[in-house]
């Protein structure tokens, strides 16, 4: 009977490894802790850089687990993520968590979510205050996408009083709108720890709602009973319990039960864990509020506004923390997107590869702008309405159209000094000091200007500076080409026999013809300029107009 029970713990132990599978390496980390002078409670920075690490395309599914102070709740945040230790586990009757807790390793349920394991500080320790309890236990409820309700032996009318937390739920937390408060509660599992107790045929499920029926007694202290039952069922509309026996016999090993080997523990607590573990795995829902889900970015934002509420002393709003987390991630996907598309523009067209021809500058201007304008709607889809994601999509333009405006510019002033420093080069050789022949002078320029063209492309300025150039040398060549062919008695000889040997005719209308077509080309690119100029100035005066009027709405 034996083989065939660790057979099966095997079985069932390796179908959950595969589909609920934390990373190696993890450790717990406070998430939020209390100052012991001023009792504030605060979000811990280790926690801030766990959460934002975490892949903002992946919701996260939030466990916390909550109950009174030495009932094995670190025991049981171990089990979830299939070890023995991790949490702290201690023997002695002090609480050995202190604030929240949480697993430093995302436990993957499937490839689009994360589950975050979070553990609390025992409640009704005689070293806290019951407003702390309180504050704490209503952070874990707000935080949840399933909330685990840890306690030892069966459920009683003390086991109820435990509870009268809850019965305060309805007047520490605010919706925001007419909705039930049960919409945006987490389930509900309630596991009765060291459980042998006799059921009488019913489930664990069927004992739980049977203890949650009214008493008719109508005494003072079951009608104070009552109405923490009566908020159980209101604030959990998905309820379930667990029974799991004792993890071992003897009593010296249940003090040190993290030490001793799963496979020592008692096989009847095995399968009841495993059973436990199992249908956290079914019933994990990834964390929503009003079917916005939560990636762990969101995740952090969110304790952060409730922490700030309890600090306040505040009753936290869920639907005022959501508008807040909602702005606070669309920031950030923004700011991402944008320093995305920044850095690839610097990689493609940074100082050390400027200039940039004009085509190739559209050419990775528009591939880069769709590239993360489609990863910015992408990620805001899941949060935002249609409307709302024309607007901030309106947003990311104008500041993609801000710096590429600036980009612009550099890549300006980079052609500019390409060009004349390229073509300052060329000019070098072009004059000797005696004056050459006619059709070697005229041949010198054909080359000087094919050599401009080929190697000055990539500026965007290449023929304003050339036309610049010539305009401050044109009378001075056009007085040496004369004088050059006076001197030579108009012998067309020489031109005709060099013509005859070169590959190329070179005359002087040839090179009229070639700085004309270079003057054409100079004429089309000034016209561009001069048009993109316009639609620059015609865009910012209508920015303009906009802000205006907005301004003025505002002020009405």
């Amino acid at each position: 009977m034996d083989a065939i029970s660790k057979a099966l713990d095997k079985k069932i132990l390796s179908t959950l490894l595969s589909n609920m599978v934390p990373e190696p390496g993890g450790k717990p980390i406070p998430l939020i802790s209390i100052d012991e002078k001023s009792g504030q409670f605060e979000v811990d920075p280790q926690a801030m850089v766990f959460l934002e690490s975490l892949p903002r395309d992946k919701k996260v599914a939030v466990v916390a687990i909550a109950g009174p102070y030495r009932t094995g709740k670190s025991f049981l945040a171990n089990r979830l993520l299939n070890q023995s230790s991790g949490f702290e586990i201690g023997s002695t009757t002090q609480a050995c968590t202190k604030g929240i807790w949480m697993w430093n390793k995302p436990v993957a349920i499937s490839e689009e979510v994360s589950m975050l394991l979070i553990d609390t500080e025992g409640l009704a320790s005689t070293e806290r205050s019951t407003n702390v309890d309180i504050k704490i236990f209503t952070l874990s409820v707000l935080l949840a996408s399933l909330f685990i309700y840890n306690q030892m032996g069966p459920i009683t009318e003390n086991s109820i009083e435990d509870l009268s937390l809850v019965a305060n739920l309805s007047s520490l937390i605010r919706v925001g709108s007419d909705d039930d408060i049960k919409h945006y509660f987490p389930s509900f599992f309630w596991v009765m720890r060291d459980f042998y107790h006799d059921l009488e045929g019913r489930t664990p499920k069927q004992y739980l709602e049977d203890c949650l029926q009214e008493n008719p007694r109508l005494s003072a202290d079951s009608l104070k009973k009552n109405k923490v039952r009566g908020a159980i069922v209101q604030c959990f509309k998905e309820r379930e319990c667990f029974a799991l026996g004792r993890p071992v016999a003897e009593e010296v090993k249940l003090a040190h039960v993290e030490t001793v080997p799963w496979e020592s523990l008692r096989p009847e607590f095995k399968r009841q864990a495993l059973h436990l573990v199992n249908t956290v795995g079914k019933k994990l829902k990834p964390k929503a509020i009003a079917g916005k889900h939560l990636n762990g970015s969101m995740f952090l934002q969110l304790a952060l506004e409730y922490t700030e509420a309890l600090n306040s002393k505040e009753a936290p709003t869920v639907l005022t923390a959501l508008d807040r987390v909602i702005q606070a991630e669309t920031v950030k996907v923004c700011d991402l997107a944008f320093h995305g598309f920044r850095d690839e523009v610097e990689q493609a067209m940074g100082e050390e590869t400027l200039p940039v021809a004009m085509k190739e500058f559209h050419k990775i201007e528009r591939r880069l702008s769709d590239k993360y304008q489609l990863q910015f709607q992408r990620q805001l889809a899941s949060i935002l309405s249609f409307a709302d994601i024309l607007k901030e999509t309106h947003k990311f333009k104008e500041k993609i159209r801000e710096h590429m405006t600036v980009k612009y510019q550099q890549n300006y002033s980079a052609s500019y000094h390409f060009s004349k420093g390229l073509l300052t080069s060329l000019l070098k050789d072009l004059k000797k000091d005696a004056p050459p022949p006619i059709h070697e002078y005229l041949s010198q320029w054909q080359s000087l200007l094919r050599d401009y063209q080929e190697q000055g492309g990539q500026s965007c300025l290449q023929w304003e500076v050339l036309a610049h150039a010539i305009s401050g040398h044109e009378d001075v060549i056009k007085r040496e080409l004369v004088d050059e062919l006076e001197k030579q008695g108009k012998d067309m000889d020489a031109v005709d026999e060099y013509n005859a040997s070169s590959p190329t005719v070179v005359t002087t209308e040839n090179f009229l013809d070639l700085l004309q077509t270079y003057v054409e080309a100079l004429c089309e690119q000034m016209t561009e300029q001069l048009q993109r100029l316009k639609i620059v100035q015609t865009e910012r005066l209508q920015q303009e107009r906009r802000l205006t009027l907005t301004k003025k709405a505002n002020e009405q």
